[in-house]
């Protein structure tokens, strides 16, 4: 226990004393203390508290955003529907499927256009930016944080 006081920031002596409530810890994170023992850090997102992600979760929303690589909008859809749990995965599963319905649109867009020779560059854009914030998701989504595409038609909510 000592520990987590110590990590939390807070004295042993102070966190006996200390009343309940929550207690700064890691960057960006908080902890509750109930008087007796530390819960898990929380990462404070908007007003909403979500718990920091363990590393199976990690993994599943890598996989999400890498779905650019490995296979479109399918493997964001998969981890979507059967992900019903945790809401941090299923964030970054919409994100991800939402991005990748908006490339598509814009690729099948762009394939008439290059009749015209406009779409050739819109096309390129495209799959250049598909790729690029694919693995910017996927980074971020690898460090425990919540990320949002730029560019992106919200039209699957988590």
């Amino acid at each position: 226990m000592n520990e987590e006081i110590e990590r939390s920031g807070t004295s042993a002596q102070g966190a006996a004393a200390a009343a309940t409530g929550w207690y700064p810890a890691e960057t960006g994170y908080v902890r509750w203390w109930d008087g007796y023992q530390w819960g898990p850090p929380v990462l404070t997102h908007g007003q909403v508290a979500m718990t920091a992600p363990a590393d199976n979760t990690k993994t599943l929303v890598v996989l999400a955003h890498l779905g650019c690589v490995l296979g479109g909008f399918i493997l964001p859809l998969v981890i979507l529907l059967v992900e019903k749990r945790n809401p941090f995965v299923r964030h970054h599963a919409a994100e991800a499927l939402n991005f990748q319905l908006t490339m598509m649109i814009v690729i099948l867009v762009s394939i008439p256009l290059a009749l015209v020779l406009v779409g050739f560059f819109t096309l390129i854009a495209a799959i250049v930016a598909n790729y690029v914030f694919g693995i910017m998701g996927a980074v971020k989504a690898g460090r425990g944080e919540w990320f949002r595409y730029p560019v992106n038609l919200r039209m699957v909510k988590p």
